[in-house]
């Protein structure tokens, strides 16, 4: 349960660690709603799913298709291409490596045995956020993300940016929460029962999952944000995510369709997964 909760908690930053002082990206997920699963289609020599990796996802929204290929040594993954990302480890740390226009972002993880106690993203001395975590016991864990400000060689201070809290079931993520000065956030989520794509990469759940994050897989996500505009006008948004998926004989997805609606407009995007 610990694994694989710090496994969801992992993903569930990479989407909220966004500064409420800052300028970067800002959170969001999304509601529960009985979706349907189809039956399996594929019809496939069954594979020892212990060795069975994802070796290639293809989305296509509007006309346009990303390809994130994954590469190996053994079963532990070397890097992603077409995401930008590679990994490294330590003794008790463990590194995620992102290229991005502006150059490299390193991801820095801090265990506790199988317990996420720290977080730091940045590389640079003058733009790094830190995320303490506190693991209380009942499948909820509690964080709280800080803004690193340098004074100096050797000195610095950090400021409060937000808190938020996890609520965890069967290894599933089922609710977040974030609060900070300018807005409050909550998003729900329900599951399949099937393989995620990434379960057989060894030491995955110790890294940035980049979209899959949990022991299975996305049927829908609920957002609902709160936050007080400029002149302290009262806004709401809504943003919902449904998948439904097709699964191989190894259960496994072997493609999905993925709907996101935000305020009423709909984007569908399909998504194929080869292994």
């Amino acid at each position: 349960m610990i694994k694989n909760t710090l496994n969801l908690v992992i993903f569930s930053l990479f989407i909220f660690c966004s500064s409420c002082s800052t300028n970067e990206d800002p959170i969001v997920a999304g509601t529960t709603s009985p979706i349907e699963e189809e039956t399996p289609i594929e019809d496939e020599t069954p594979i020892d799913d212990e060795t069975y990796l994802i070796r290639r996802i293809e989305t296509t929204t509007n006309g346009v298709t990303i390809t994130k290929e994954f590469n190996y040594i053994g079963n532990r993954l070397f890097n992603c291409t077409g995401a930008s990302y590679y990994y490294g480890s330590g003794y008790n740390d463990y590194n995620v490596f992102f290229t991005t226009p502006t150059g490299l972002q390193i991801y820095t993880y801090i265990y506790e045995g199988d317990q996420l106690i720290y977080l730091q993203v940045g590389n640079s001395p003058n733009d790094r956020k830190r995320t303490y975590f506190t693991h209380n016991g009942d499948g909820t864990v509690d964080y709280i993300q800080k803004k690193v400000y340098y004074a100096g060689v050797d000195h610095s201070y950090e400021v409060t940016l937000g808190i938020g809290k996890y609520t965890f079931e069967n290894s599933n993520l089922v609710k977040h929460e974030f609060t900070c000065d300018e807005y409050n956030e909550v998003s729900i989520y329900t599951y399949d029962t099937k393989f995620k794509p990434t379960k057989n990469i060894l030491e995955f759940d110790k890294f940035l999952d980049n979209g899959v994050f949990s022991t299975n897989n996305i049927i829908s996500i609920y957002n609902i944000k709160n936050y007080t505009s400029a002149g302290g006008i009262q806004n709401q948004t809504i943003k919902t995510t449904y998948y439904t998926y097709t699964y191989n004989t190894n259960d496994f997805p072997s493609s999905a369709t993925r709907t996101e609606s935000d305020n009423g407009i709909d984007v569908v995007s399909s998504i194929n997964y080869f292994y």
